[in-house]
């Protein structure tokens, strides 16, 4: 099923190198509503909880389970922004969660 899938999306990436103007904009009016139904579909399972968190990538056992999960943005959600060009607001976004130190007062420079 996998190379099935990877077959197809590598035949509409060539027929869009050779396609003419009439027949490509066919083709984009019957492919494009398939995959961004395949896409949202994909992260619909995906779908963060009341917690932020996303239930597919949650069942993964952790190695330490005391240890205290931090939020992060899941990696599907995280590819699909990148490739959709939204990179730069996910990565500003995403480390402005971490705690600045503070300055020691007793601290001689």
């Amino acid at each position: 099923m996998q190379a099935a899938v990877h077959n197809r999306l590598t035949e509409i990436t060539r027929t869009v190198e050779v396609y003419d103007d009439a027949r490509l904009a066919a083709m984009a009016r019957a492919e494009i509503p398939v995959i961004v139904a395949a896409l949202r579909e994909a992260l619909a399972e995906h779908d963060p909880d009341a917690r932020g968190r996303c239930r597919a990538c949650r069942s993964r056992t952790s190695r330490w389970p005391w240890r205290r999960r931090i939020r992060t943005p899941c990696r599907v959600y995280l590819a699909a922004q990148l490739r959709l060009g939204q990179g730069e607001a996910v990565m500003a976004a995403s480390t402005s969660h971490h705690k600045r130190r503070k300055r020691n007062p007793h601290y001689v420079a």
